[in-house]
């Protein structure tokens, strides 16, 4: 379901430049010179290069999305964080990469996506989300959870190897 997130946040355009766009390559260059300069086998020393161009990804999708919820502004504060520890996109590249985890609370992460993407997909089409079952009613949030109980399932939610 992140990938639908991801598709509709890429199909928007914005003037958007994250800083790394303009320094990006002599960033590159001096990531790769330090990790080769490393004390650890060529297999990680590959590893670590081959994916350098995810952090550049990562930072980028976490501006693009900042910039379009603020454009279009979409209430996310009463929702499972999207970036950081525990987030909706840690938790998504941890299931796509095939690590395992508790996922009792996984639900509640996922059913938050869920409203995400809809009040996303409401505004773009020009629909007042707040009057819908996914948005506000007269400024009272119309979700099951508080921000501490968020919390709470964020903590219970292992996303880190242990």
């Amino acid at each position: 379901m992140f990938s639908a997130f991801e598709g509709l946040i890429n199909s928007q355009k914005n003037k958007i430049q994250s800083e790394l766009d303009d320094c990006w390559d002599s960033v590159k260059k001096n990531l790769i010179l330090n990790i080769e300069n490393q004390n650890i086998s060529d297999g990680i020393k590959s590893y670590l290069k081959d994916n350098l161009d995810a952090v550049k990804y990562s930072e980028k999708l976490k501006n693009k999305t900042q910039y379009i919820l603020n454009e279009q502004n979409i209430y996310t504060k009463d929702l499972w964080p999207i970036f950081g520890l525990n987030s909706l996109y840690e938790i998504r590249n941890l299931l796509s990469h095939g690590n395992r985890m508790k996922l009792g609370d996984y639900s509640v992460a996922e059913e938050h996506l869920q409203y995400l993407i809809e009040r996303l997909l409401l505004k773009l089409l020009g629909f007042n989300c707040d009057l819908s079952s996914v948005g506000l009613n007269l400024n009272r949030i119309r979700l099951k959870y508080s921000q501490a109980e968020i919390q709470g399932f964020q903590n219970q939610l292992k996303t880190k190897n242990s």
